[in-house]
């Protein structure tokens, strides 16, 4: 079985990205019309369709524009959406945005310690029942002192430059 020709790839990578953002292809014709080039849906679906005898031939315009319209460069439409490269860059975001989100704890746990202490007594008790300070400070300990994250953190961190992208391997 022969190798998948650029085009095909191209053309599939485009569906496979809009279909995840779950945009029509008039929407992506309208993002495109944004960055200064004119492709009207049908051209984006035969664009698309490459199981036909003569499948439309993506113009080096078209493909930087629909690269850029989902956020990626050109030769990133030739991987599979599965890729090792693009899995380990996706952990990484996503090792990027646990830990805003563990640092937004730390500011909201001490921002609930703040507003318990500023009430008057009698009305902490039932202050901490709603608010659990404790189980705050736990899911945030919970995530600083888990090294897993870290040590994920650093060796993708570390390999993602030269790990081979199994579709090339």
């Amino acid at each position: 079985m022969g190798r998948e020709s650029a085009e095909n790839q191209f053309g599939r990578r485009v569906r496979h990205e809009r279909e995840q953002r779950g945009w029509t292809q008039a929407e992506l014709a309208a993002r495109l019309a944004d960055l200064g080039v004119t492709l009207h849906p049908s051209a984006i679906a035969k664009i698309e369709l490459r199981d036909v005898d003569r499948p439309r031939v993506i113009r080096l315009d078209e493909a930087q524009a629909l690269a850029q319209v989902f956020g990626l460069r050109v030769d990133q439409m030739f991987e599979s959406p599965m890729s090792v490269p693009r899995l380990a860059a996706s952990i990484m975001d996503w090792l990027v945005r646990q830990d805003a989100w563990t640092d937004e704890g730390v500011w909201i746990g001490q921002q609930v310690e703040a507003a318990i202490a500023a009430l008057p007594e009698d009305e902490r008790a039932a202050a901490m029942s709603l608010l659990r300070p404790d189980l705050i400070q736990r899911v945030v300990d919970e995530n600083l002192t888990g090294s897993a994250a870290a040590e994920l953190y650093n060796v993708i961190g570390q390999r993602m430059h030269w790990v081979p992208d199994d579709d090339q391997a």
